[in-house]
């Protein structure tokens, strides 16, 4: 069975702060999507790991246990859906360090589908763009699909949203082959 992997890039809250993360919720809404198609996602939260900044190093050169599991995880799957927040119309710091950490190994021949939530419209959608530029110098291939949310604090439609994400987790199910049921 193909393996689908779920990237928060987002490291919010900050300590002590009880903000939530909204990059973070809305790949929750897309892993309930992915479930209903029949999958059981791997989860990669960048919140929860602690990788060293890229200082120019292969992965191997880091010791780090924890940038090696981020990596096989990477590299075992084969559908990845990255969680990408993106202020002042650009990709957040933490998600492109994972990519220059990590290689271009664990992406190539990876179908890479983005969810970019932006602090507004603008940044939103220079941050797609910047993640499909970086995905295809990996060597993955960037899903025909994506989704861009500019500033969905001031969504009004909430559940709309979360119906929207969730049948984009359905999609991703889809992605990972016709072993997968369509979600509803």
């Amino acid at each position: 069975m193909t393996r689908i992997t779920l990237v928060c890039g987002s490291r919010k809250p900050a300590p002590g702060s009880t903000e939530r993360s909204a990059a973070r919720e809305m790949l929750r809404e897309v892993e309930r999507g992915v479930r209903a198609a029949g999958r059981d996602p791997a989860w990669i939260d960048l919140r929860e790991v602690e990788l060293p900044w890229w200082d120019g190093r292969p992965p191997e050169g880091y010791a780090s246990a924890e940038l090696d599991s981020v990596t096989a995880t990477l590299d075992s799957s084969s559908v990845i859906v990255v969680s990408a927040p993106a202020y002042w119309n650009g990709l957040s710091g933490p998600v492109k360090n994972l990519f220059d950490l990590v290689g271009a190994k664990p992406w190539r021949d990876r179908t890479v589908a983005g969810l970019i939530v932006g602090m507004n419209d603008s940044s939103a959608y220079a941050g797609e763009e910047q993640l499909r530029q970086v995905v295809s110098a990996v060597g993955a291939w960037w899903a025909p699909h994506s989704m861009v949310i500019g500033d969905p604090r001031n969504r009004t439609d909430v559940s709309g949203l979360r119906r929207d994400l969730r049948r984009f987790g359905g999609y991703v199910g889809l992605l990972a082959g016709s072993d997968a049921k369509a979600a509803s």
